[in-house]
């Protein structure tokens, strides 16, 4: 479990699943953290 404290910066999370014949085969955790001074002002955040 993630919980956000000062020593802790944000982040991003997402799932991902493919599906065969409506069941889930494969499952995929992503989990991002973010820059504290990002290069491009774009960022996920």
């Amino acid at each position: 479990m993630l919980a956000r404290t000062p020593l802790v910066a944000s982040v991003a999370v997402g799932d991902i699943f493919r599906l065969e014949q409506c069941k889930i085969v494969e499952h995929w955790d992503i989990i991002g953290s973010s820059a504290k001074d990002p290069r491009n002002p774009n960022s996920r955040f």
